[in-house]
């Protein structure tokens, strides 16, 4: 096994085990250690994957866009479809993808009783969506003239509170 093949399936484990942790235990792990402990994972390799158990968390979202990303990128026409098709599809395969993971998400977007300290979670699944919303912003400000373009930072920005929204929506 190569050491990205093992890095990949070392990330894939904490991740399981992190979320499997909140869940049954109705709490995030507090320490690195009884976490590693509990799980049989050794500490060097847990500290080699990730920095925190806040980091184990943020990467929980990005692992869900991941995943979505990469069952779209599987489907051969979806290159060939609208900018707009292609976000809709992208939001209908992450609300799949979440909908697989229903209980951590209604946990974890619940664990604070202000709903804006739970927020703090998704700053990498944030940062990967606004990159995708600019990439699919430039695509079609490429056909336009300077002042008819799309400004690409506040449709990103958009594109996310959209999601958001849709999250809200979805968990109630």
């Amino acid at each position: 096994m190569t050491m990205a093949m093992k890095t990949e399936t070392m990330k894939t484990d904490i991740l399981a085990a992190y979320t499997q942790h909140a869940l049954e235990h109705e709490a995030f792990p507090t320490s690195v250690y009884k976490f590693c402990k509990e799980n049989k994972i050794e500490e060097t390799d847990f500290y080699a994957t990730y920095a925190s158990l806040d980091s184990v968390k943020h990467a929980v979202w990005r692992a869900f866009y991941d995943n979505a990303s990469s069952l779209l990128a599987k489907n051969e026409s979806h290159d060939s479809l609208s900018r707009k098709d292609r976000l809709l599809t992208f939001f209908y395969t992450f609300f799949e993808v979440l909908l697989l993971n229903r209980s951590y998400v209604l946990f974890a977007l619940n664990e604070n009783a202000q709903p804006m300290k739970n927020l703090g979670q998704l700053k990498q699944l944030r940062a990967s969506v606004k990159d995708f919303a600019t990439a699919l912003i430039e695509e079609g400000n490429e056909d336009k003239s300077r002042f008819t373009q799309n400004p690409t930072s506040l449709f990103a920005e958009a594109t996310w509170g959209q999601l958001i929204l849709l999250m809200k929506f979805w968990m109630n």
